[in-house]
C-alpha cells in the first residue's frame, strides 16, 4: 500500500479526534474540545476537497484550477495548525486563518474559466467552497 502525502495528514489528524472528544466530555475543556473537533473536520473536508476538486473541475466543466504542490502544502499544514486554534494567543489565530485564507484565494485568482461555459458562475462556486472550508 503506498501513501500519498494527504494520506499522511489523515494519519495525524485522526487520532487528534480522541483527544477532542475526550477534552469535549470535560466539564472545563468542552470548549477546546468543541473547537478541535470542528477544526478537525474542516481539516477532513479540506484534505478531500483538495484531492478531489481540481480533477472533478476539469473532467466535468473543463476548469482548469492551479495545482501547485508548495501551495496544496501550505494550505494542508495551516489548515492543520487551525486545529489547535482554541489553544492559541487570538492574534496567532487571526493569522494564521488569514494566510490560509490568504492561500485559497490565490488559487482563486490563477482559476483559468476561458474554456469553461460560464466563467462567473465557477469562480462563485469556488468562493462558496473557500467559504464553507474556513467559515469564520
Amino acid at each position: 500500500m503506498t501513501l500519498t502525502s494527504d494520506n499522511y495528514f489523515f494519519l495525524l489528524i485522526l487520532p487528534v479526534f480522541l483527544l477532542a472528544k475526550n477534552l469535549m466530555l470535560s466539564q472545563d475543556y468542552f470548549h477546546v474540545g468543541w473547537s478541535m473537533a470542528v477544526g478537525l473536520f474542516r481539516m477532513a473536508f479540506l484534505v478531500m476537497l483538495e484531492r478531489t476538486l481540481t480533477q472533478f473541475m476539469k473532467g466535468v466543466f473543463n476548469v482548469s484550477i492551479l495545482n501547485h504542490p508548495g501551495l496544496n502544502k501550505a494550505i494542508k499544514i495551516l489548515g492543520l495548525l487551525l486545529v489547535f486554534e482554541s489553544l492559541m494567543p487570538p492574534q496567532l489565530s487571526a493569522g494564521s486563518r488569514c494566510c490560509s485564507r490568504c492561500c485559497l484565494l490565490g488559487r482563486f485568482f490563477f482559476l483559468d474559466t476561458t474554456t469553461g461555459h460560464a466563467a462567473p458562475r465557477y469562480r462563485i462556486m469556488y468562493l462558496v467552497t473557500l467559504q464553507s472550508s474556513h467559515n469564520c
